[in-house]
């Protein structure tokens, strides 16, 4: 684990194990538009991502295979900032 942070986050969505870190995440999603967020979003650097577009492209889930709840729970751990939208 680095000093003052999270290391890895372990978590299994849908019955497929993953590790990841948020440095992973950020890699993952650099480069990625962000899809107008509904309702809770993510904030991965200066962008706010739908939470299930964003874990859907880190991880290769179907967004259909998980709910937001989960998305939101593994960014948590990570230490990433969660917003509600559009309310």
């Amino acid at each position: 684990m680095r000093a003052g942070g999270v290391g890895l986050v372990r978590f299994t969505i849908s019955g497929r194990h993953f590790n990841l870190s948020r440095e992973q995440v950020e890699k993952a999603l650099s480069g990625v538009e962000p899809e107008p967020p509904k309702l809770h979003a993510v904030q991965i650097g200066r962008h706010m991502f739908p939470v299930k577009q964003a874990l859907s492209q880190v991880t290769g889930l179907d967004r259909l295979d998980f709910h937001s709840t989960d998305a939101r729970r593994v960014f948590r751990r990570l230490g990433f900032k969660l917003l509600r939208a559009g309310v």
